[in-house]
C-alpha cells in the first residue's frame, strides 16, 4: 500500500516528466472518453480549472464539450475559512483570476447552491478501489460530503491506478476515473 506522502511525491515527479507537447493531446483523449458516458441527460456539471504549472489534466476540452452540450457549468472557488469550495455558475460574464494557490477561480458571478449532478475531480493519484489522493487540503472531500445529494464523481488522470493507497474515513471515493486510454469504474452506478 502506498502512503499518501509517497503517492503525492511519486505522482508529482511523474507529472514533471510528462512532455509539454503531449499534455493537450492526452487531455483531448480524456475529453473524448467522457463522451462515452451516459450522462448527457444530466444538467449540472462541476468542473475544476487547471493549474497549468502542475501539469494537471487540461480541463478546457471538457469545458468546451460541456458548453457545446448546453450544460450548466459550475466553477469552484476555494473558501479558506470553511476549508471547502464555493460554487459559481459560469456564464459569459464570468471573469477569472489566479488565486494565492495558483488556481484560476471566478472573480465574480452568481453563487450556485442547487443540485450538482456530476463533479469532475482533480487528483494526483487513485487506486483500483476508487480511492483518490489530491493535494492534501481536503477541499473536495469536504465539498462533496456537504452536498445535498450525491453527485456522480469522475476523476481525470494521465495515469493508470495504483493497486492500493492509504485512505481515511473522510476521503470521498471516485465512481469513475478517465485516462487517455481507458475508463476505470469503481461503483455500481451504470453511467458507462
Amino acid at each position: 500500500m502506498l502512503s499518501k506522502i509517497e503517492a503525492r511525491e511519486k505522482y508529482r515527479n511523474l507529472r514533471k516528466q510528462l512532455p509539454e507537447s503531449e499534455l493537450l493531446d492526452m487531455s483531448l483523449e480524456i475529453a473524448n472518453n467522457l463522451l462515452k458516458f451516459n450522462i448527457w441527460e444530466l444538467k449540472t456539471f462541476h468542473l475544476f480549472m487547471t493549474i497549468d504549472e502542475n501539469k494537471e489534466v487540461d480541463t478546457k476540452p471538457i469545458f468546451d464539450l460541456l458548453i457545446g452540450k448546453g450544460k450548466e457549468i459550475i466553477i469552484p472557488k476555494i473558501n479558506i475559512n470553511s476549508n471547502t469550495l464555493d460554487s459559481f455558475i459560469f456564464d459569459q460574464k464570468t471573469v477569472f483570476e489566479i488565486s494565492n494557490l495558483r488556481i484560476p477561480e471566478p472573480k465574480n458571478g452568481i453563487v450556485f447552491n442547487g443540485k450538482i449532478d456530476v463533479v469532475i475531480l482533480p487528483l494526483l493519484v487513485y487506486d483500483l478501489d476508487g480511492n483518490r489522493i489530491g493535494y492534501g487540503k481536503g477541499f473536495y472531500d469536504n465539498f462533496i460530503s456537504n452536498l445535498k445529494s450525491e453527485p456522480l464523481k469522475i476523476g481525470v488522470s494521465y495515469f493508470s491506478p495504483e493497486k492500493s493507497l492509504e485512505c481515511n474515513n473522510h476521503d470521498i471515493n471516485l465512481d469513475y476515473c478517465i485516462t487517455p486510454n481507458k475508463i476505470f469504474s469503481f461503483s455500481e452506478k451504470s453511467y458507462y
